[in-house]
């Protein structure tokens, strides 16, 4: 049985670096970003984080072995909050 992630932050950086080795070991990696992902939402407002939920839900079912919240950004601006804090509670809440 294969085992499902999900990488928040996939697209580039650590989360693509993190997505990668992920898969190359033979898991099956669910990508969260916003852009060249499976799952393309903004963790910086509540509907973007209210559909990751439900995207990851309708792409792996119930069952999730793992997450790696490596979404981020960098400063003190509220969009910052929005998805180094929400963005991280969100994904494992859900």
């Amino acid at each position: 049985m294969t085992r499902t992630v999900v990488v928040t932050g996939s697209a580039s950086g650590i989360g693509k670096a993190t997505a990668a080795l992920l898969a190359e070991t033979g898991l099956r990696v669910i990508g969260v970003d916003l852009r060249d992902a499976e799952i393309m939402v903004d963790l910086g407002t509540a509907a973007g984080r209210q559909a990751l939920v439900g995207g990851v839900r309708a792409i792996a079912g119930e069952t999730i072995d793992a997450v790696f919240a490596c979404a981020g950004r960098t400063g003190a601006e509220q969009l910052n909050v929005s998805v180094n804090y929400f963005g991280v509670l969100a994904t494992l809440e859900g």
